[in-house]
């Protein structure tokens, strides 16, 4: 029901996000994959980081990711690693590129999904274009699969262009977006 034209700004966001998350994610667990053996309180945390700062570079030796949280933490027998206030900032040839902000995250490197409980927002920059931003207040993200979704209202804006839904899906194979219902868009054409 809504033109095609206006559903392209969904996929650029979400195809940055989940390119992103996947390599944040599996950079996040591979450097946070050491095994803790110990007999203590399932309750308790193997291991918590607090105030941490990871960053991957670029081969070329410019920064490629920066990852930045409160606390991230890993409970005994449970491959889900918890994320407070976790914030992704991803480059491109030294110029930002994608923010990812989240409350706090979810991320089980045994399934490859990412769950953003609560309030998340992405912001994606394009060199003469508007930043596009996504805010939702749940977002799962299965990295294996690429795709995103929410049962959530979602806001995506571009300049004066906004998408107003209660829930998407978002497959990054097809490039297809379904939002599911209460869709409002606004569009405002950009002047060249």
């Amino acid at each position: 029901m809504t033109p095609r034209r206006h559903v392209k700004l969904f996929p650029l966001v979400l195809l940055a996000l989940l390119g992103g998350l996947s390599f944040w994610l599996q950079s996040l667990t591979d450097w946070l994959s050491a095994s803790v053996g110990h007999d203590k309180d399932a309750a308790t945390p193997d291991y918590v980081l607090e105030g941490f700062s990871a960053t991957v570079f670029e081969r070329s030796g410019g920064i490629k990711q920066h990852l930045t949280g409160e606390r991230a933490w890993q409970l005994p027998n449970d491959p889900t690693i918890h994320l407070l206030a976790p914030h992704l900032r991803q480059y491109q040839r030294g110029v930002l590129h994608l923010e990812i902000i989240g409350t706090d995250g979810l991320y089980n490197p045994k399934t490859r999904i990412s769950v953003f409980p609560r309030e998340v927002t992405l912001l994606r920059y394009a060199p003469g274009l508007p930043t596009a931003k996504l805010v939702t207040s749940r977002l799962t993200v299965d990295t294996e699969k690429r795709t995103a979704q929410t049962p959530a209202p979602a806001v995506l804006e571009r300049g004066a262009s906004v998408v107003h839904t209660t829930g998407f899906t978002y497959n990054d194979a097809t490039q297809q977006v379904q939002l599911l219902s209460k869709v409002k868009v606004t569009h405002v054409p950009t002047r060249h």
